[in-house]
């Protein structure tokens, strides 16, 4: 009878124990609070891209200077033409985004190392009057190319199959479009959140 109140006693502190650390492990995680402008009753008049004095163009191999620039004005027409649908109000808010890093993967290391594609740049959003209404740093797009490191029997079948997957998607057009849209839709919900 003396070890009934003992366990007992370590079954209640172990309980506590998950317990607690149930609770710890089911917070959710914190979010992005996004520009709230729309809730501010503003609406996007203007929108201007910029690639950042400095900025990172390229990755491991250098980038084609025209493919950059086709990756910009597409952007660039992009976030135009997106940036109008983010209505609140009355009130007329400026955009401005400068690119910060750019890498374009080319077909071959797309297809053949799975080199992923990435755009980031830095968003603000001011009042007609030039008052900063909201910033936000580093907004990211990756385009991840096809990675498998699958094996049979010593053979890497996965670099044959990331090859395969990487290949279909390679072609300069569809690749800036995924980037493109990618990237103006992360900044686009920003400025809606």
């Amino acid at each position: 009878m003396r070890n009934q109140p003992t366990l007992n006693r370590r079954s209640a502190i172990a309980f506590g124990l998950i317990f607690a650390l149930g609770a710890c492990a089911s917070a959710p995680a914190t979010k992005d609070a996004g520009a709230a402008i729309v809730s501010r009753g503003y609406s996007v008049d203007t929108m201007s891209l910029s690639v950042a004095e400095g900025a990172s163009v390229g990755g491991l191999f250098k980038q084609d200077p025209g493919v950059v620039n086709q990756l910009v004005s597409r952007v660039g027409g992009e976030l135009r033409q997106k940036a109008g649908n983010v209505r609140g109000g009355p009130k007329k808010a400026n955009v401005s985004v400068s690119l910060t890093r750019i890498s374009v993967a080319s077909a071959a290391s797309r297809s053949l190392i799975g080199m992923d594609t990435q755009l980031n740049g830095d968003v603000v959003v001011t009042d007609a009057a030039g008052n900063v209404l909201a910033r936000k740093s580093n907004v990211e797009f990756v385009d991840k190319g096809a990675k498998n490191t699958s094996t049979f029997n010593g053979i890497p079948v996965g670099a044959l199959l990331s090859t395969v997957a990487n290949a279909g998607g390679a072609s300069n057009e569809q690749r800036l479009e995924r980037l493109s849209t990618g990237f103006t839709n992360e900044v686009v919900a920003w400025l809606s959140r």
